[in-house]
């Protein structure tokens, strides 16, 4: 799979995540993983227990994002299952879950993705980039 490309950039009451792919499923399994790894120090991985599969909005890549972001932090927080692959299939998106360890406490609780400042764009080379704000 690579390596998993994303940094958390300072804010001052939320928690910035840039993210990075050479396509948008890359950049949306990046957003997931970042976002397992804020909140439990380490990034998810192991094999798939579950899936989910949902809709995804037509021709906004930031809404994409924000959905495929909010979908991650729904499944972690209210079901314990974290996110360790996203595919996209069309217009959908499929998360790939497997539960919390009992051992893996998550150090803080994120509320939601939002759109606040986002603004995704093509990087150098056919990658794309997106900057998040994560309400905690």
């Amino acid at each position: 799979m690579g390596a998993v490309r994303f940094r958390q950039l300072p804010h001052t009451a939320d928690v910035r995540l840039a993210v990075y792919g050479q396509n948008e499923e890359e950049l949306m399994r990046h957003l997931a993983l970042g976002i397992g790894h804020l909140v439990l120090g380490r990034t998810p991985q192991g094999p798939p227990k579950s899936s989910h599969h949902f809709p995804l909005p037509q021709d906004d890549l930031a809404a994409r994002l924000v959905r495929v972001g909010n979908e991650v932090v729904f499944w972690l927080f209210a079901k314990g299952q974290v996110t360790v692959d996203v595919r996209l299939e069309g217009q959908d998106a499929e998360l790939h879950l497997r539960p919390l360890s009992p051992r893996s406490t998550p150090h803080f609780e994120i509320k939601a993705v939002t759109f606040h400042a986002l603004r995704p764009q093509a990087r150098g080379k056919g990658g794309l980039a997106a900057v998040l704000t994560l309400d905690l």
